[in-house]
């Protein structure tokens, strides 16, 4: 079980990332139901509640400001008519009749002062409306800020107070990277769904309802025909929405799938690189890009094609408003401005229906949100760490007895992991548990911690961590014992405290840890056997069972399962021929390689009378800085931080942001698609133009004198709104298809290529953590498409935009150029509260920010270091620690509720005093006789109508910011030039290779710590077909002998020669060919086991024949054999499926189906139980066979029968020769095997 756990925490980071969505089904089976609309408001308390009322009564008020607005358009559009009318007169007694005979308007009734007088009053109700709208706008924004703080507030709290006390079963359920989540997307939605975006959403129902309650209180009938189109709408809309979600889902799998494909190969980088896989996985990664591609591309179809029919419906609605109205009024059925009222009353409702989903969909979230939440904070654990019931002893001594006790994992009830064990530990005495792994001895300890109840029998209750802190080497694990000793506690539980270590610092460590059990009770729990010899009570488990127990000699004499698995570790300096060559090591090498995770826990009781400490192992890898970075990506939802952690990356890069015209270059092959698609963009440019003339020319319709002509004109300007409706549609579809066709190919082309590129690089670049595995494939399938955003369609309504406000204001100078400079002055102002708008919607000051990071990382490490918070019972310091950071965002977001408040205020209202000043100025032009009033309508609504499109640009400009951020990035990553390029082509390919080896002087520095020499002249040779072994003390530079063969890395100097050629005058890959590297833990990908035998070899025609060769000789033929799919069975990833032994044993087939010259063998065994590790151990011995070995090892006791043993230290070798030689010669190698031998006495 705890094997399985750190299987999984050793997940690709990525893949966690791109594909949650299997994850995500699961989730959704178990998701609570989503809480009531009061249950949302649960932490409110009565002045919030009060604060609810307020804003929701004042934002009925906002919501009825549009539909009021459509009453004063309506009667101001009548002044402009009768003006019109006026003018028009013939003679001053001239009346006009409707089509009944019906006089409608008396000439000698009238003046411009009548026409003054009339339209007065609605522009004063405009600013009154301004005024009230400001008031309630920011009323309503406020109470709701405030209210929505002051609860999420107490949420926060509640929220993390109920994790820090859930029990350790739950934390198995709920893994970290969920309850981050929860913490901080969920409660973000919570807040959404609360605050302002409540008071929105019924802001918009009260439009639509006052819009349409306006509109059917002045016609009915009229509101009724403009609705018709309404379900034709609805129904095509939702269609095409369901299509648009397919294809989405659809592309978004299909690059899930390229981006697993990354994930996997940059996260095996070495693996691939060793073995030649590159060019295969090129070609894997760009077929699941075309599917990606094709997707895509039908997206933007969709888009297209919704967008199109949205503006096609709508534009007939006016044509079938304006050509019934026509009628109505020249039939005297209705006054212009009772047409025009409907017609605003319409249109703003369903603007407001339109803008109104999105806020229910945000309370709607929220109620799920909620209901995770509540779920988590109403949950009793049955365990309840901080509980302060139950027996509290004054006297603890340390007697600890465990009596039949069984168990299972509460997430795997099916396997049982302790199955009646008992055994008992005197005060002061030292007890080891020793077995081979997953038999139950951490179990043991987790239970004696109490994270768990056990099933049945007696004993304490409790489990290990999932993560743990990391500590890395001899030095910190003995700080760990300082600190573990420094609450003097009556019990002691090391678990595996030197597992990781070399000989040399676990001899160090073993005294420290000797000291400290001194006067204590004291649980060992080892897997290497050396370190708890002089215990005095061994316990040997197998299968969650108790098979012998007893002192060190007595075990030895009893020749069972202890004796077993001594005599796998043992290191004798006798030849015998019965020593099996086999041991148990911990794998500390490769800077980029996922380190293997020990659990880290402790406890204590109120006395500090119990305390565990687990000490553990290697340095914090690359791989757990991507876990971080990729957390961060996770909270870059929004544009703003995504652009925000754009520029850092490229800060950290060295790089600098593209601009258009070098996207465009790469852009070169979509050059005409883009042409077209801006050819498409300036025709739609002109269509909001027209609609204002259009519009305009509709009132002076209205105000003709001959009944027949006015039904005439109204008819044809009214099919003039469909055929622009016909134009927006088809240039909105071709400019998606055209942009989209564009952007689609680009991003694949560069992600390609990108790819390709990446795996030219010599492992150096990977080593470096701006390359890490998870920032690459951040580049590919995040940054690479944000490049994309330069070049679709936003860009084509930059085009749309100008064109027509360009269009507009000259419009609105040919008709009134004194309207026009007052428009172009004021109008920008609407600019300015849009954009005030806007900043407030994205939220709060970066202080706020800061400090709630602060608490989320306070969160955070609580929640991942769990069990050491809950065993230190700091549990009340934590959640104090997070409070006291919670304090100052609530208090400062309290204040800025009001801030906020006036800026939307502001934005709501501006317009509305805008149209006030326009239109008074325009009434002083008419009366003074300077313009007409058509041409004055013509000149207000050209620039009006026309100035809205500016916001939809407007969007394109953050989104191109963040191209031009991505497409640095990704620019100067395809400009780096490998050191060693691996898919070269050139050099020299030997036609036999006898695989001599020789290392002549080498010098080498890792390029990541350069002023470092890990190797200072090292010497070695091999001769062909013999076994060269490696020893030394960790970092002393053998892991780096096998990466210069391989070609990871060049050395600074000196030569490595094959057969006397110098391995870079080699052409890499086929130098790579001769080669074959099994590690300690070898990287198997999620892919049937035929194809991880022959990875890298799908062009050669690998016959079934070698395969099985391959796998009889790796002793994997039987296991195989039995399993239903045989060699197509699927190994999961990185081999998740396969045990250790069984994922080393295909590895071991991988490399001999090569035929390599050259067999590298980099502590092979090291992470594997003795039984796994004699099966290994046995082809190993096959393998080496005939070859050329190269052989690493920590543990001695494999390497006694090499021809050659090389002690290196400090990067040179220091001694050399067979093991009887160098035991003789009583050096370094003999200290070496004293520390690892049992039988010393």
């Amino acid at each position: 079980m705890l094997a399985e756990r750190e299987q999984q925490a050793r997940k690709p980071l990525l893949g966690k990332f791109l594909k949650r969505e299997s994850e995500n089904a699961k989730e959704k089976e178990e998701t609570p139901p989503k809480v009531s609309i009061k249950k949302l408001w649960r932490y409110a308390d009565s002045f919030d509640f009060i604060l609810i009322l307020i804003g929701s009564l004042v934002a009925i008020v906002t919501g009825l400001g549009m539909p009021f607005l459509s009453i004063i358009m309506g009667s101001m559009s009548q002044s402009f008519i009768n003006a019109t009318m006026y003018i028009y007169c013939p003679w001053d007694e001239f009346i006009f009749y409707d089509n009944s005979d019906k006089a409608v308007f008396n000439c000698s009734d009238y003046s411009l002062h009548q026409f003054s007088h009339d339209i007065m009053p609605q522009i004063l109700y405009s600013v009154y409306m301004g005024v009230a709208l400001f008031l309630s706008a920011t009323i309503q924004v406020t109470c709701f800020l405030v209210a929505g703080e002051n609860m999420m507030h107490r949420m926060r709290m509640a929220f993390f107070k109920s994790i820090l006390r859930q029990d350790i079963p739950w934390y198995d359920k709920n893994q970290s990277g969920t309850l981050s989540t929860k913490l901080f997307d969920n409660l973000e939605r919570i807040k959404e769904g609360t605050g302002d975006k409540v008071a929105l959403a019924i802001q918009f129902v009260s439009q639509f309802f006052g819009g349409f309650i306006v509109a059917f209180t002045y016609d009915w009938k009229l509101t009724l025909i403009m609705m018709a189109l309404s379900p034709l709408m609805i129904i095509c809309g939702a269609f095409l929405a369901k299509l648009m979600a397919s294809s989405t889902e659809k592309e978004a799998k299909n690059y899930a799938k390229a981006g697993a494909i990354a994930e996997e190969v940059l996260t095996s980088i070495r693996t691939v690189v060793a073995f030649n896989g590159q060019e295969m996985e090129c070609k894997r990664y760009e077929t699941a890009l075309k599917a990606g591609k094709a997707d895509g591309i039908i997206k933007s179809i969709y888009v297209g094609s919704g967008l199109g029919f949205t503006f096609l419906v709508m534009f007939g609605s006016y044509c079938l408003a304006f050509w019934v109205g026509t009628d109505f009024v020249v039939d005297g059925k209705m006054n212009p401005d009772t047409m025009i009222t409907v017609f605003f009353g319409v249109m703003m409702g369903s603007m407001a229906l339109g803008q109104a989903g999105p806020q229910f969909a945000v309370v709607g979230t929220a109620q799920g949100a909620a209901a995770a939440i509540y779920e988590i904070i109403d949950r009793a654990p049955e365990i309840d760490s901080q509980s302060t019931e139950g027996n509290k002893p004054d006297n603890v001594k340390g007697r600890i007895q465990v009596k039949d006790v069984k168990f299972s994992y509460p997430t795997r009830p099916d396997i049982q992991v302790l199955k009646g064990v008992s055994f008992e530990v005197l005060p002061g005495q030292t007890v080891a548990l020793v077995g081979s792994s997953g038999c139950g001895k951490s179990t043991i300890v987790s239970l004696l911690l109490r994270y768990y109840n056990v099933e049945s029998g007696m004993g304490y209750k409790t489990l290990v961590g999932e993560r743990g802190t990391q500590l890395s080497g001899g030095q910190k694990q003995r700080i760990a014992i300082a600190r573990a000793l420094v609450r003097n506690p009556k019990i002691l539980l090391l678990d595996e405290a030197t597992s990781a270590l070399d000989a040399e610092s676990e001899s160090v460590v073993q005294q420290a840890l000797d000291k400290a059990a001194q006067g204590r009770t004291t649980l060992v729990i080892a897997h290497r056997l050396s370190t708890i010899r002089n215990a005095d009570m061994i316990v040997a488990m197998k299968d969650g069972q108790v098979v012998e127990v007893g002192k060190h000699d007595d075990l030895m004499e009893k020749n069972g399962l202890y004796y077993e698995l001594v005599n796998a570790q043992v290191f004798t300096d006798v030849d015998d021929e019965n020593v099996v060559d086999s041991s148990h090591r911990q794998y500390t090498k490769q800077i980029s390689q996922i380190s293997a995770r020990r659990r880290l826990s402790s406890t204590t009781s109120k006395d500090g009378d119990i305390l565990l400490q687990k000490l553990t192992s290697p340095r914090k890898s690359i791989e757990d800085e991507d876990e971080e970075y990729l957390k961060d990506l996770t909270k870059a939802k929004d544009l703003k931080s995504e652009t925000e952690r754009l520029k850092k990356d490229l800060e950290r890069e060295g790089a600098k942001p593209a601009n258009l015209l070098l996207i465009l270059k790469y852009a070169r092959p979509e050059w005409i698609y883009i042409f077209l698609a801006v050819v498409v963009s300036i025709i739609q440019g002109g269509v909001f133009p027209a609609f204002s003339l259009f519009f305009s020319t509709i009132m002076e319709v209205f105000a003709g004198s001959d009944p027949h002509e006015m039904r005439r004109k109204g008819h044809f300007w009214a099919l003039m709104f469909l055929v622009l409706g016909i134009v927006q549609a088809a240039t909105l579809f071709l400019q998606a298809f055209f942009f989209g066709l564009a952007a689609e190919r680009l991003t694949m082309r560069l992600r390609a290529k990108l790819f390709n590129h990446i795996l030219r690089m010599d492992i150096g670049y990977f080593d470096d953590p701006r390359h890490s595995s998870g920032k690459i494939c951040t580049r590919l399938a995040t940054d690479t498409p944000n490049v994309k955003s330069a070049i679709d369609y936003r860009l084509g309504m930059v085009f749309s935009a100008l064109v027509s406000v360009g269009t507009g204001v000259v419009i609105a100078f040919i008709y009134g150029w004194q309207m026009a400079l007052l428009m172009v002055a004021i109008f920008p102002l609407g600019g300015v509260g849009q954009a005030v708008q806007n900043k407030y919607f994205q939220g709060r000051s970066k202080e706020d920010a800061r400090e709630l990071e602060n608490a989320g990382k306070t969160a955070m490490e609580a929640i991942e270091h769990i069990r050491t918070v809950q065993a230190l019972t700091l549990e009340g310091k934590f959640y104090n620690m997070f409070c006291k950071f919670l304090d100052y965002p609530h208090q400062s977001s309290r204040r800025k509720a009001l801030m906020q408040g006036l800026t939307f205020g502001f934005s709501s209202s501006i317009f509305f005093f805008l149209y006030a000043a326009a239109f008074r100025f325009g009434v002083w032009l008419i009366v003074k006789e300077t313009l007409t009033p058509i041409e004055v309508l013509k000149s207000l609504y050209a620039i009006s109508f026309t100035a809205g499109s500016m916001g939809f640009a407007s969007s394109y400009f953050p989104e191109y910011l963040k191209a031009k951020f991505a497409a640095g990035l990704i620019f100067k990553m395809l400009a780096d030039e490998p050191k060693i390029d691996s898919l070269s082509k050139g050099g020299k390919k030997p036609a036999k290779i006898n695989a001599s080896i020789h290392f002549h002087d080498i010098q080498f520095a890792y390029p990541q710590r350069s002023t470092i020499n890990v190797l200072k002249g090292l010497n070695l040779d091999v001769e062909p077909g013999k076994t060269l072994a490696l020893v030394g003390p960790s970092g002393c530079g053998k892991s780096t002998v096998v990466s210069l063969m391989e070609r990871f890395y060049d050395p600074a100097n000196g030569d490595v020669t094959i057969d006397n050629e110098n391995i870079q005058e080699i052409n890499v890959q086929y130098l790579r060919s001769q080669l074959a590297l099994v590690s300690q833990e070898p990287i198997l990908f999620d892919r049937s086991i035929r194809e991880n035998i022959i990875y890298g070899l799908e062009d050669k025609n690998i016959s079934e024949e070698e395969i099985q060769n391959a796998t009889r000789l790796a002793n994997i033929e039987k296991f195989i054999s039995e399993l239903p799919d045989g060699l197509n069975t699927r190994v999961g990833e990185k081999g998740t499926q396969l045990s250790g032994g069984q994922k080393q044993r295909i590895a071991i087939a991988r490399a001999l189906i090569r035929n390599p010259r050259i067999l590298l063998l980099d502590e092979a065994t090291s992470a594997l139980d003795t039984e796994s590790e004699k099966v290994v151990q046995e082809a190993l011995d096959r393998a080496s066979q005939g070859r050329t070995c190269i052989i690493i090892a920590h543990r001695l006791s494999t390497i006694v029968n090499a021809d050659c043993i090389a002690v290196i230290k400090n990067g040179v070798v220091i001694e050399k020769g067979t093991h009887e030689e160098l035991i003789k010669r009583r050096g370094v190698y003999f200290a070496l095997t004293e520390k690892q031998n049992m039988k010393k006495e």
